[in-house]
């Protein structure tokens, strides 16, 4: 544990020791669930798609993010939930995800009424529509997604490297592809705060921008890891690494004439 648990970590480290390994990006087979059964509705729908950035009238508040990585497969599974701030009622509505697996996503109310919601990736640039089964008021209310998405193989997203017999996982969301990882709003001018709980092979290394909070053997050779809240962050700020990492802690660096905090230091390699 880092001696200042406010204290935000970097992992580029590992980036940039495995940059040399990377294979060239695969083509993925895009899945999600269905928002309509006619192409020409879907056509329609398309060519509503903002190319650019999304609008304001849906926010995020908080990210929850619960990912179950194992280097050794070629895919992740993941839990994202989002609270969320909608200005207006909506039926339907336009977020970042790209590649993802989308098996079950819903939406639950203020008032702890759950509406059923669909997701489906619209633009290859990674814009996908989430509708509802019902008008959602204005208000608060929280998006869940169950999915699964492919490791990247180009040193983008959440890339994976085999090195030998070992396989190790990072991450480098910049500039858009934090939606490779999770349904969200990838795009800076959204700061909000995440919580980050990891699912991993007892025997990896787990890394990300604040201290574990707590750690708990699922007594099937995989720990799951807590982490404490980070301050908010635009998502191509979020970083991670799993794997059979070295990892030297070089202890905390005191503050000095231009830093009134100390900053814990540590370092990644294969």
């Amino acid at each position: 544990m880092l001696k200042n648990k406010s204290l935000q970590l970097c992992v580029c480290v590992a980036i940039f020791t495995l940059t040399g390994c990377s294979k060239p990006a695969e083509p993925v087979t895009e899945n999600s669930t269905p928002v309509s059964d006619t192409a020409e509705s879907v056509a329609a729908v398309t060519s509503d798609a903002p190319p650019g950035q999304l609008d304001n009238s849906v926010t995020p508040d908080h990210y929850r993010l619960e990912l179950k990585i194992d280097p050794s497969q070629e895919t992740f599974e993941g839990i994202t939930t989002i609270d969320l701030t909608f200005s207006q009622s909506v039926d339907s509505f336009w977020l970042h995800g790209k590649n993802l697996a989308v098996t079950e996503a819903w939406l639950m109310t203020a008032d702890s009424r759950r509406i059923e919601a669909s997701y489906e990736q619209q633009l290859e640039s990674g814009v996908a529509l989430v509708s509802f089964a019902e008008t959602v008021p204005a208000g608060s209310a929280s998006l869940h997604f169950i999915y699964s998405a492919p490791f990247n193989t180009s040193v983008n997203a959440l890339f994976k490297i085999v090195r030998g017999e070992e396989s190790y996982v990072a991450s480098q969301f910049e500039p858009t592809a934090a939606r490779q990882l999770f349904p969200g709003f990838d795009q800076p001018e959204f700061k909000v705060p995440f919580d980050l709980v990891l699912i991993t092979r007892s025997d990896d290394v787990v890394v990300t921008n604040t201290p574990e909070a707590s750690a708990e053997d699922l007594g099937d050779g995989y720990v799951k890891h807590v982490f404490e809240t980070t301050r908010p962050l635009p998502t191509y700020l979020l970083a991670f690494a799993v794997g059979p990492y070295d990892l030297v802690d070089h202890g905390v660096i005191p503050p000095n004439s231009v830093r009134d905090r100390e900053v814990a230091l540590r370092g990644i390699t294969a």
